[in-house]
C-alpha cells in the first residue's frame, strides 16, 4: 500500500495521516516523497498528525529509526517559525549523530586515541578536531567538544569509511527534505563554527 493509499483527511486545520505497524518499507519512502508536499499544506495554519495504528508515537519505547523520522518530520513541519525549525532540526540530528558516534564508538577510541589517528600512529591525538590548514579547534577543550557544529558531526575519516560508515544528509530525511541545495553546503562544509552562526547561515539562504 503506498503513501497515497493511507487514510489521510483535513479537520479543523489538521492533516491526519495514520500508518500501520509493521511499518512497510514502500510506505516509508512513499511518505519521505510526499515531505515536500505536506510541507506547502502546512505552510500557514493546518498542522499534520501522524500516527501508527491510531496512536501517537511514543518516541521513549520506540527503537524504529523510520518512526522516530516520522516523530521529528511531524514536530518539525508543525514549527511554523524558520529559525525555530532550523533550530529544531539542527539539535535533534546533532543529537541522532552523537548518538550514533559515541553510543557506538564508531571512532573506536582506545587510550584517548580514535581509530584514524592510531593507523597515522600520531604522537598526539586530537581526532577530527585537527585540520591541516586550521590547526587544531579552538573549541577543543580539554579534550571534549564545548560547541554543536553539524558539519564536524557528519565528517566521516577515511577510516571509518573503509568499515562501511559514512553519514550523508541525503540519508537523513530532516536534513533532506527540509533545506536547499546552498543550506545542505552550509551544513556539510562549516566545520568548526558554533550552532548559532551556522543558524545564521541557514536563515540566510532559506527559501
Amino acid at each position: 500500500m503506498k503513501y497515497r493509499e493511507l487514510k489521510k483527511k483535513k479537520k479543523e486545520n489538521i492533516i491526519v495521516i495514520n500508518f500501520e505497524r509493521p511499518l512497510q518499507e514502500d510506505v516509508y519512502q512513499d511518505f519521505l516523497k510526499s515531505i515536500r508536499k505536506l510541507r506547502f499544506l502546512c505552510k500557514k495554519k493546518v498542522n499534520l498528525h501522524i500516527t501508527i495504528h491510531h496512536k501517537d508515537i511514543d518516541i521513549t519505547k520506540e527503537k524504529d529509526q523510520r518512526i522516530l523520522n516520522l516523530y521529528h518530520i511531524e514536530k518539525a513541519i508543525n514549527i511554523k517559525n524558520k529559525k525555530d525549525r532550523y533550530e529544531y532540526i539542527y539539535d535533534t540530528v546533532c543529537d541522532y549523530l552523537d548518538n550514533c558516534f559515541q553510543g557506538k564508538n564508531l571512532c573506536e577510541f582506545k587510550d584517548n586515541k580514535c581509530l584514524g589517528d592510531r593507523n597515522k600512529k600520531f604522537e598526539k591525538s586530537c581526532g577530527c578536531c585537527h585540520g591541516k590548514t586550521r590547526g587544531t579547534c579552538k573549541y577543543l577543550v580539554n579534550g571534549s567538544c564545548s560547541i554543536k557544529c553539524m558539519g564536524c558531526k557528519l565528517f566521516t575519516c577515511p577510516s571509518l569509511k573503509k568499515k562501511g560508515i559514512k553519514f550523508r544528509i541525503k540519508d537523513i530525511p530532516l536534513l533532506n527534505y527540509f533545506f536547499n541545495l546552498r543550506q545542505k553546503e552550509v551544513l556539510a562544509y562549516t566545520i568548526f563554527t558554533p550552532r548559532d552562526q551556522v543558524i545564521e547561515r541557514l536563515i540566510k539562504f532559506r527559501w
